[in-house]
């Protein structure tokens, strides 16, 4: 997971993004961003240890996609507009770390939200990308 956590802090990075990653919040604060800033809070304290890498991707998604909300847009998994955005653009980001030595028949969606925490209700969306990706 911390190798995944690395490219992705370097994807960000490249992307003139900054990470502010702590291990002071509490467990049931979620990383956040400031899209304008084009900065996130990373908490690696977080209750569920497998979903940091989706809520990185997630954050970056928002920042990438240039989401307008309020002043700071924190993780959550939900089907808005905006959020669907961000969950789309994480589960790219993620899918080639899931995907990299797997055969086609070795890919599996739920094992793929197993490893990175996703939400159940977003079940649908993972499997359009997977399917998007596995035919591109």
């Amino acid at each position: 997971m911390n190798n995944i956590l690395n490219k992705l802090i370097t994807f960000a990075l490249l992307n003139n993004i900054e990470i502010i990653s702590t291990d002071e919040l509490s467990t049931d604060s979620p990383s956040g961003a400031n899209v304008d800033k084009k900065i996130i809070v990373l908490n690696m304290n977080w209750h569920e240890n497998n979903q940091i890498p989706f809520q990185l991707a997630h954050e970056i998604g928002h920042i990438l996609c240039e989401d307008k909300g309020s002043q700071v847009l924190y993780f959550t998994p939900t089907k808005t507009k905006m959020e669907s955005g961000a969950n789309k653009k994480a589960i790219d980001l993620l899918l080639p770390f899931y995907m990299e030595d797997k055969e086609i028949d070795e890919i599996s969606s739920v094992e793929f939200m197993q490893q990175f925490g996703i939400p159940e209700e977003l079940n649908d969306l993972v499997l359009k990308e997977m399917e998007n990706k596995i035919n591109s």
